[in-house]
C-alpha cells in the first residue's frame, strides 16, 4: 500500500470538484442522523452461497468468528507475524479494543509472504516465507480469537512483469514500463493476471484467513496521462472506446471474478479504495469507481488519510493538521453512496496512524495517540463501528482512544 507512505498529488482531486460534491451530498444527507449505522450488515455475501450446499463449503480447520462489535484492526508486516514480534502484537491487541490483524499475504512488491496450498508454480516461485508456517500463525490467532485479514496486493508487482512484459505495460520500444516511482504493474485487463491473484486469494482462504482484502485493485496512478504512449493488451475490453470506462469495467469485473472464486470458502471479501474515488464518479485513469467496487464486496475500505488530500480539499485548510474534519466530511459523502446499495457493504475505513513528514516542514503534524483518536472519534460520530489503522512499520500506541 505504497500510497499510504507518501504524498501522491496525481491522485488528488481539485478543490472545486470536491467542494461542489460535498455541498451536494451534505444537502442530500441532511436528515441522516449521527447514530445511523453504516456497519449494519455483518453476514457475508460469501459465507453461505445460495448455490452451494453447506457441506461443500471448505473447512480450513481454523475457527475465528467475525467480531461481534465489528472489526477494529491494525496492519502487521508479514515478517513481524512470527516469534516475539507476533507475541508483542498479540499482547497489544489483548490490551486494547483491537480485535483484528491485517497481514500481508502478497506484499507491495508482489512477493507471497507465506506458504500456501497451491499447485501454481508461479505462486510457489515468488513465495519468500517471511512467515515460515502459515498454519502455526493461524492457530496462534485462533487461540486468542484475533480475526485474521489477508492483505493481497493485486496489480502492483515487481517480479512477474520482469519475467513476462506482455503481462504488463511496455513503452514504444517494447521495453517494460516503470512508473515514476519505479513500480511495475500487472495489466488488469488480462484474465491471466486475474487467475494468478485468485490462486493466492484461494490459498489464503484455505489457510484459515477469514477476510480476503484486495489492495492495489487499480491501474497505476496517473495511468491516463501515459496510456496512449504505451503498448498493452486490452483483452476483452478492446471494444470499449472510452478508455476510462474500459478500465472501470476491468476493475469491476476483476472484483466480481475474485468474489465468485472465493464463494466455496466462506470468507469475507474486502477491497481497499482511494478515498478520492468516492468524490468523483471515477478517479483519473485507475479504474476505481466506488459504487461499482462496493457493490461487489462485503467490506469497502476507503483510505481516508488526511495527509493525502490537497490543501482545502473538502473545504479543509491544512488537511493533515485537521484529521477530524477530513474524516467527518468524507463520511458525509460516503454515506450517501452506501445507502444506495442493496445489500450495502460494511464501511471499514483505513485511517492514518503515521506521521506524514514527506509533506515538508509546516505542512504536517506528529500523529500522536491524541491525533489518531480524533480520526476514530469522527468515525464513531458518523456511525462507523469498524476501522483499520495503517502504520507501515506496524507501530501503534495503546493510548489511542479506540
Amino acid at each position: 500500500m505504497m500510497l499510504k507512505k507518501k504524498s501522491l498529488v496525481t491522485s488528488m482531486l481539485t478543490v472545486a470538484s470536491v467542494s461542489s460534491l460535498l455541498a451536494f451530498h451534505s444537502v442530500a444527507n441532511a436528515q441522516d442522523t449521527a447514530d445511523s449505522k453504516l456497519n449494519v450488515r455483518t453476514n457475508s455475501l460469501l459465507r453461505v452461497p445460495a448455490n452451494i450446499p453447506q457441506e461443500h463449503i471448505y473447512d480450513s480447520g481454523i475457527s475465528i468468528p467475525y467480531p461481534e462489535d465489528g472489526v477494529k484492526g491494525v496492519y502487521l508486516q508479514a515478517f513481524r507475524a512470527k516469534g516475539q514480534d507476533l507475541e508483542n502484537m498479540i499482547q497489544f491487541v489483548k490490551s486494547t479494543p483491537i480485535n483484528s490483524l491485517v497481514i500481508d499475504v502478497r506484499d507491495g512488491y508482489g512477493q507471497i509472504t507465506m506458504p500456501l496450498e497451491t499447485d501454481n508454480q508461479q505462486v510457489k516461485k515468488h513465495t519468500v516465507n517471511e512467515v515460515p508456517d502459515t498454519t502455526a500463525l493461524l492457530k496462534r490467532l485462533e487461540k486468542e480469537q484475533i480475526y485474521p485479514i489477508a492483505r493481497i496486493v493485486c496489480f502492483g508487482d515487481r517480479f512477474v512483469p520482469r519475467e513476462n512484459s506482455e503481462r504488463s505495460f511496455r513503452n514504444a520500444l517494447g521495453q517494460l514500463w516503470y512508473t515514476d516511482d519505479g513500480e511495475t504493474f500487472l495489466n488488469p485487463f488480462l484474465k491471466e493476471n486475474w487467475e494468478y491473484i485468485a490462486e493466492i486469494a484461494i490459498g489464503a482462504a484455505k489457510a484459515g484467513f477469514k477476510d480476503i482484502q484486495l489492495d492495489y485493485v487499480r491501474f497505476p496512478l496517473g495511468f491516463e496521462t501515459v496510456s496512449e504512449d504505451l503498448v498493452y493488451d486490452k483483452g476483452d475490453y478492446a471494444h470499449i472506446k472510452d478508455d476510462d470506462e474500459a478500465r472501470i469495467a476491468a476493475i469491476t469485473d476483476f472484483v466480481a471474478f475474485i468474489r465468485e472464486k472465493l464463494q466455496p470458502y466462506g470468507v469475507h471479501l474486502s477491497a481497499d479504495i482511494l478515498a478520492h474515488a468516492i468524490t468523483e464518479s471515477k478517479i483519473g485513469g485507475i479504474g476505481q469507481k466506488f459504487v461499482n467496487i462496493a457493490d461487489k464486496v462485503d467490506v469497502i475500505s476507503p483510505m481516508i488519510f488526511p495527509s493525502h488530500w490537497v490543501n482545502y480539499a473538502l473545504d479543509v485548510k491544512d488537511p493533515d493538521k485537521n484529521p477530524y474534519e477530513i474524516v467527518k466530511r468524507y463520511m458525509v459523502i460516503e454515506k450517501g453512496y452506501i445507502k444506495t446499495l442493496n445489500p450495502s457493504p460494511i464501511s471499514r475505513p483505513w485511517i492514518q496512524a503515521f506521521t506524514a513528514d514527506f509533506l515538508g516542514e509546516g505542512n504536517y503534524q506528529l500523529y500522536t495517540a491524541d491525533i489518531i483518536s480524533k480520526e476514530i472519534q469522527a468515525l464513531k460520530e458518523a456511525g462507523v463501528t469498524e476501522y483499520l489503522l495503517w502504520n507501515a512499520a506496524s507501530q501503534y500506541s495503546s493510548e489511542i482512544n479506540f
